[in-house]
């Protein structure tokens, strides 16, 4: 029995990354200019066109990335925030939510250490043109 349980272990990590791909195949890739930082939620929204963004928690803001063509991907808009290991984001109409949990002095749009908290953004708006208006509670 010991050895049944070993030859498992030593074969588990094979079956572990041995999964099918579901008839899913790579479209496109968008890579951030910045290194150190990592990617911790992503959320889909599709405008009153048609055209669809992946809006990207990262650890020290939020992107705004149009995918309506996934092979070329373009960042429409970043919204600099405190560092924060989890950023999440949901949408409801033309809105987006994003909160966070940190409390850091080193951002340029909160330089006092005041926390983002819940942050709304207008995606009309934003999403044609650079425009932040930031409601802190």
């Amino acid at each position: 029995m010991r050895k049944v349980l070993i030859v498992l272990l030593v074969l588990s990590p094979f079956f572990l990354f041995a999964q099918q791909s579901y008839n899913m195949s790579l479209l496109g890739k968008y890579t951030y200019d910045f290194e150190g930082y990592g990617v911790n939620d992503i959320w889909g929204y599709v405008d009153q066109e048609g055209n669809e963004y992946a809006l990207v928690g990262l650890e020290n803001g939020t992107s705004f990335v149009d995918v309506t063509n996934p092979a070329n991907p373009i960042e429409k808009a970043y919204i600099p925030g405190p560092m924060s290991t989890w950023r999440d984001l949901k949408t409801w109409g033309e809105y987006a939510y994003i909160v966070h949990d940190s409390y850091y002095a080193d951002s340029e749009l909160w330089p006092t250490g005041e926390s983002q908290g819940l942050l709304i953004v207008n995606l009309k708006i934003l999403l044609q043109e650079i425009f932040l208006t930031a409601l802190l509670f």
